[in-house]
């Protein structure tokens, strides 16, 4: 039934002991014959009384090594450039944002963007790095890496993760990790993270998941129990059409809570809409965070110009004449803009489900 044969024999061999007239059978030294297996370590106060070795931040007071932390926020929230960002601080030994870095080697797993955009990626955030071209940062891109049921991509994880020397590990996305489990189960769900925590524990690395939010964009998608299972979880809030970030703590077990902000700065190629370089500067946390008020980007600044000029426009039409104006958007990055306008109250829709709708001005600007 999986119980140590051992442990067992020296817990009759005491019993046995105990039934004896005057017997007083030393159950530690009984213990300590058995030779328990690796699940654990039994520890006496005196073990619990000795001084611990300080704290080994990776990120100073955010981010230690073998601690498992998940990064969470909505879709366009700017999770995954805040992650690159880090990785590289980490890799060069640089400053993120305001919290001082040991350089370290970084490995990134990612299961979402592909290797050609996380290529475009890597070198738009490195670019802002001075020799980020000897960063310590690995990746690996497409390996839909699975830890529910028994699939030994925990094992496999792990070969990568020591043969980079990795001391942070950033995954993107948990979703690929539990594919295939109920991600509100708790029964599927712990599993899978106490992979994840031996995994941390084994190799000395400090594990960050990104993570999507449920649809109320302010709690993480999924049960309690993944929650339960890291020492820091973190919200990253941003507005598609905004360059400003907010970070703030949902749970901590080694820190005090904690709010801060970014601002993202995207430039891009002469003459081009590729990306040529992405910088995260330290910033002020936000209250509002532009959601509730009427801030706005420059891009969306155009939008609401050209909806001034021509009311009753489809979304083909306002990217048509926003690049008639050199603003090079595309057509998705165009609805996320008109989504997060109309979320503000700045304008407003006509048309049925299926059919394109055509978007109007609500209030000058």
């Amino acid at each position: 039934n999986g119980v140590d044969t051992s442990i067992t024999n020296v817990i009759l061999q005491g019993y046995e002991s105990a039934q004896s007239p005057n017997a007083q059978p030393d159950l530690v030294s009984l213990f300590e014959k058995a030779k328990p297996n690796a699940r654990y370590k039994i520890q006496w106060m005196k073990d619990a009384l000795e001084a611990m070795p300080p704290v080994n931040w990776l990120v100073s007071g955010l981010v230690s090594e073998n601690s498992l932390s998940m990064f969470f926020g909505s879709g366009g929230s700017k999770k995954t450039w805040t992650l690159l960002d880090m990785a590289f601080a980490v890799a060069t030994g640089s400053k993120w944002l305001d919290f001082n870095t040991v350089k370290a080697p970084v490995l990134f797993i990612d299961d979402e963007s592909g290797q050609r955009r996380l290529n475009r990626r890597i070198q738009s955030v490195g670019a802002s790095y001075p020799n980020s071209s000897n960063a310590k940062l690995a990746n690996i891109s497409g390996a839909m890496f699975n830890f529910s049921g028994n699939s030994g991509d925990d094992l496999l994880l792990e070969q990568a993760i020591r043969t980079t020397g990795a001391k942070l590990c950033i995954i993107d996305s948990l979703s690929t990790l539990l594919a295939g489990a109920n991600e509100n189960a708790v029964s599927e769900v712990q599993p899978v993270f106490v992979k994840l925590r031996n995994l941390a524990e084994r190799t000395s690395c400090a594990i960050i998941l990104i993570h999507h939010t449920s649809k109320d964009s302010k709690s993480y998608r999924g049960s309690t129990a993944i929650r339960n299972a890291v020492d820091l979880s973190l919200l990253v809030q941003s507005e598609p059409d905004s360059d400003h970030i907010n970070y703030s703590t949902d749970k901590v077990r080694d820190i005090e809570p904690l709010k801060f902000g970014a601002t993202a700065e995207f430039s891009k190629m002469a003459g081009s809409n590729e990306l040529a370089r992405v910088t995260l500067h330290e910033a002020a946390y936000r209250a509002d965070n532009g959601a509730s008020g009427k801030s706005v980007s420059a891009q969306s600044q155009k939008i609401l110009e050209i909806l001034r000029d021509s009311p009753n426009i489809y979304a083909a039409d306002i990217r048509a004449e926003l690049i008639s104006r050199d603003v090079e958007l595309t057509q998705e990055a165009v609805k996320q803009r008109l989504k997060s306008l109309k979320s503000k109250g700045l304008i407003a829709s006509t048309g049925s489900a299926g059919r394109p709708h055509q978007y109007r001005l609500i209030e000058e600007v």
